[in-house]
């Protein structure tokens, strides 16, 4: 008999260098506030030195096997972007998916999805 696999949670990679495991939620931003609706979500600090990305910017989810995006009525819009470059916005206090290979941009900051698997 096969072990099932185990599928780790993904992990976002920041233009800095750093990363942050997605575990039960993360929230994005230049200098994120804990969310009383949110309250086992990690708070995780993007560096933007242009400012683009909002204090607290975004919600990052995993659930089911689904990265999930939900854009906290940033300043500069969250967006999913695909292989070929193409963003599609998304729509504030909606989760939206982010597929397999495809990236988020916070502001200006691109944040590469990375899903990892045993």
């Amino acid at each position: 008999m096969t072990a099932p696999t185990t599928i780790e949670s993904p992990v976002l990679h920041f233009p800095d260098g750093t990363s942050a495991v997605i575990g039960r939620g993360v929230l994005l931003g230049r200098d994120p506030v804990a969310q009383s609706a949110r309250p086992s979500a990690e708070l995780v600090r993007v560096h933007d030195v242009a400012r683009s990305v909002s204090k607290t910017h975004a919600l990052v989810t995993w659930d089911r096997g689904h990265v999930w995006v939900t854009d906290l009525h940033s300043t500069n819009g969250t967006a999913v972007v695909d292989d070929d470059g193409f963003e599609t916005a998304c729509a504030p206090e909606t989760p939206t998916p982010i597929p397999s290979g495809h990236s988020l941009l916070l502001g200006a900051v691109r944040v590469v999805v990375q899903r990892v698997g045993r």
